[in-house]
């Protein structure tokens, strides 16, 4: 039988592992978004040529139904 010293120790690697996911995600979020603004800042300034450019045909992917923008 688990002691309440055995709990609370699973909880904290719980919460440890969850805090290092939380963290990840926000890394990559804001490494995301720089390069967003990246490539606005190139289209916009003509680095890029973006005249011809056309929207991809959209997957039939369930996760691809909800674009976030921010």
């Amino acid at each position: 039988m688990m002691c309440l010293r055995d709990i609370l120790q699973f909880i904290e690697i719980k919460l440890q592992t969850f805090d290092e996911l939380v963290k990840e995600g926000e890394q990559t979020v804001s490494f995301l978004r720089e390069r967003r603004t990246a490539l606005i800042s190139a289209a916009v300034t003509g680095k890029i040529d973006v005249r011809n450019w056309q929207r991809p045909k959209q997957q039939k992917h369930p996760e691809a139904t909800h674009e976030q923008t921010t």
